[in-house]
């Protein structure tokens, strides 16, 4: 195992041996900046532990889907078209969530829990596509909470389809649209679990104890770097002085 070290050393030697800092150097770095490389394993162990120890959280979901409105004495649907029915649950959307336009998933399929948010309310219109191609084609909207206990996580998706009725209805009347020829909505699932997620303990404690080890490397080659350039340019202005 080499790291690179900076210039090379005395001529006459070869500038690939010079400029490498072999595993015995990098151990006499760290045994010089003992105290550095101790509070950095004892904040990876810290960090390990509150890793591995890390709560799950309460999830629910629910998909919230748009109905379009019946001709006054029949029992036939108004024919709007999908993508009528797509802007307006994108529309939507925007008032419930103003926060719905950041940055994409990476997969239609995560979740909130996937995004490592712990305590929230997502609601965003399904997107077929991906992150760089989008595709928005479903009359739907995906709810999703998120929190630390099944009681907070019940009230909340209540409270935030109340929220998506209201916003549906009110905005349909204040553009005009007749109170008999309104959008509609239904919730699916009618009764919907409320789930425990929690993440691999595993995959959790090795990530923190390679980000841990990572970073105390880091930093004690850092403080060796900026002493050692330090102490030169010491030298430096003494000779300029002399």
């Amino acid at each position: 195992m080499t790291l690179s070290a900076g210039p090379s050393a005395a001529a006459g030697h070869d500038p690939a041996e010079s400029s490498a800092m072999t595993v015995w150097q990098v151990a006499n770095i760290v045994r010089r900046w003992w105290a550095v490389a101790l509070l950095g394993l004892l904040a990876t162990v810290a960090g390990t532990h509150a890793a591995v120890t890390a709560p799950g959280v309460y999830y629910e979901e629910a998909t919230v889907v748009l109905i379009a409105p019946r001709l006054p004495g029949s029992p036939m649907a108004f024919h709007l078209g999908v993508s009528s029915l797509v802007s307006t649950a994108g529309l939507v959307n925007r008032q419930v969530d103003p926060e719905s336009g950041g940055p994409l998933a990476l997969s239609p399929k995560a979740t909130i829990v996937d995004m490592g948010i712990r305590d929230g309310v997502w609601v965003r219109l399904p997107n077929e596509g991906g992150q760089w191609r989008t595709n928005f084609n479903r009359e739907e909207l995906d709810v999703q909470v998120v929190g630390e206990n099944p009681e907070e996580v019940r009230s909340r998706m209540a409270s935030t389809l109340d929220r998506i009725r209201t916003a549906l209805r009110e905005g349909q009347l204040a553009a005009g649209a007749p109170e008999d020829q309104l959008i509609e909505m239904t919730v699916t699932p009618h009764t919907r679990p409320i789930l425990y997620r929690r993440g691999s303990s595993v995959r959790a404690g090795v990530a923190a104890l390679a980000l841990g080890f990572g970073l105390t490397l880091t930093v004690v080659l850092l403080c060796d770097r900026l002493v050692a350039n330090l102490r030169l340019r010491v030298v430096r202005l003494r000779r300029q002085r002399s």
